[in-house]
């Protein structure tokens, strides 16, 4: 088993970075959203064979503009409105088998946002 190092900061409001370094391997992300930096991350680690079983991976998460400086997103499903009790935290561990990408994302949001 490879030992997986984790570091996340926030330098300040409008930037956040992910780094993670596996073995030799070091991936990192950036933006000026949270979301995205843990999509963009996920999406690098996924090529490399890699899949993350938190919140920020399930098919689902999505994140409204002002979630963005921070690492909550919501829970949703196709044809419900999203409500503070479906927040949660990106990094939460979560028991899944499936890890979608990005482009799998934006697909399921579209179909959300469509209701």
């Amino acid at each position: 088993m490879k030992k997986v190092e984790n570091r996340f900061f926030l330098p300040d409001l409008f930037y956040v970075i992910i780094l993670a370094r596996v073995g030799k391997d070091e991936f990192e992300a950036t933006n000026d959203a949270y979301l995205p930096a843990y999509q963009e991350f996920r999406d690098k680690l996924l090529v490399a064979g890699y899949g993350i079983k938190c919140n920020g991976s399930r098919l689902n998460a999505v994140q409204s503009g002002m979630m963005g400086a921070t690492d909550k997103v919501y829970l949703v499903e196709i044809g419900k409105q999203a409500f503070t009790k479906d927040i949660v935290h990106i990094w939460d561990y979560a028991d899944i088998d499936i890890f979608p990408d990005t482009e799998q994302q934006n697909i399921f949001f579209a179909k959300w946002t469509k209701r």
